[in-house]
């Protein structure tokens, strides 16, 4: 399966695939909510389908195998649970597979998700398979984050951008697919136009979350209530889903401040926007934003992280940032 928006890296694929000129190496990339994943694994649906057509037929037995989850020529590297990267050890389990000769005696697929968490050591490992694949490999590395890999690695590989557009008929697929239809373009406008993200955002609830954090915002910067209390709150909630929402609150009354109204995010919500425009001085605001994005930094490059103390952190520097 591959979503509407992904038809143009589709075609390019089926070329390439008919051409019979598929590089060994293809970089997935684009923002989150794109479905790379889900296109990485459709294209290696078509790879190892024993029919040599666009579309995977689904009945043939390597069809039968893949959507079963058990075909022995795909293999998927993540990030193993209560870890923050990708491990040398799972690089080199890989690369002991390649070194075997397909068991379905076609082409051996890899899907490596979240390409960019690789340490230096797997990194390493794993440009050798990237420079001299052994037989019939077709190595898949998607990311979000290309801008941090390793030049050596991006330009070992052929890369698929997959981009978002504000089009109509993403607007569509997206309206049809959640519940209230009237956030729909306001959800693709949160997400950034990544579809599976504005999806995403409505099923964690947020225009009710956002609208309790703007209120427990103001009172923090007003002192009107204990950040204790407020951070106590906030931790039933997904940690990233709150960052998150903050900083587009706060990246809105940045807007207002610089005279760009049209950019706000948060329509909705103007008045009490304009609210915490008046409260904090610019450079206040920059300042909370740059606090803002250090903790994200922390979240997005650690597996664990003690949410409390971030929060905590985070909510004090608010009760410092009312006007004196």
């Amino acid at each position: 399966m591959i979503y509407p928006w992904q038809q143009k890296q589709w075609d390019i694929i089926v070329s390439y695939y008919q051409k019979e000129c598929m590089p060994h190496a293809l970089l997935l990339t684009g923002n989150r909510g794109l479905g790379k994943l889900i296109f990485a694994q459709s294209v290696a649906e078509l790879i190892l389908c024993e029919r040599n057509t666009t579309q995977a037929c689904k009945v043939c037995r390597d069809c039968q195998l893949f959507r079963l989850g058990h075909h022995p020529d795909l293999f998927i590297i993540d990030i193993k649970e209560k870890n923050s990267s990708i491990e040398v050890a799972q690089i080199r389990e890989i690369t002991a597979a390649l070194n075997k000769t397909s068991q379905r005696g076609r082409c051996q697929v890899v899907i490596l998700t979240s390409v960019e968490a690789m340490n230096i050591s797997a990194t390493n490992a794993f440009l050798k398979t990237l420079e001299e694949p052994l037989g019939p490999v077709l190595l898949m590395l998607v990311t979000h984050r290309v801008a941090v890999l390793p030049q050596t690695v991006r330009s070992r590989c052929q890369r698929i951008v997959f981009t978002a557009s504000s089009d109509q008929n993403m607007l569509r697929w997206v309206k049809a697919r959640i519940r209230e239809k009237s956030k729909a373009s306001q959800l693709l406008a949160l997400a950034y136009h990544a579809p599976l993200e504005a999806i995403k955002l409505e099923m964690l609830n947020y225009f009710p979350l956002r609208d309790c954090l703007l209120i427990l915002l103001m009172n923090t910067i007003t002192q009107r209530t204990s950040v204790v209390d407020v951070v106590k709150f906030l931790l039933k909630e997904d940690t990233k889903l709150i960052l998150y929402i903050i900083t587009t609150i706060f990246m809105d009354v940045l807007r207002l401040q610089i005279y760009c109204p049209d950019f706000v995010l948060n329509t909705d919500c103007f008045s009490i926007l304009q609210k915490f425009s008046l409260v904090l001085s610019r450079d206040k605001l920059l300042t909370i934003l740059q606090k803002l994005q250090e903790i994200w930094q922390v979240t997005v490059s650690l597996n664990s992280v003690n949410s409390q103390l971030l929060l905590e952190e985070l909510f004090l520097m608010l009760e410092t940032q009312n006007v004196s």
